[in-house]
């Protein structure tokens, strides 16, 4: 299946996202209740940019019509296979 360049960017654009989202969780080493306002602050933003990437990552996915051609399980492994390469898509 031929997948856009498009929707392999916005597929790394989300994984980074969500990555850094993570990344930030692991490196305050407390439980959220403890957080600072400033951790707080940056939690909200990380998620707030992943959401948003997640959405027009949707958005693209849909608008492509690819899902309903193919079906999602096989047209997230070529969007992970365009993104990353045939390892990354399990292949």
């Amino acid at each position: 299946m031929d997948v856009p360049e498009s929707l392999a960017e916005l597929r790394r654009q989300y994984d980074t996202a969500r990555r850094a989202l993570d990344a930030h969780h692991r490196a305050t080493k407390t439980a959220v209740l403890e957080w600072s306002e400033q951790q707080r602050a940056e939690s909200v933003a990380l998620q707030a940019k992943w959401q948003e990437v997640a959405a027009e990552f949707r958005a693209a996915i849909e608008e492509s019509g690819l899902e309903a051609k193919h079906g999602s399980f096989e047209l997230g492994r070529a969007i992970r296979k365009a993104a990353y390469g045939d390892d990354y898509a399990g292949e």
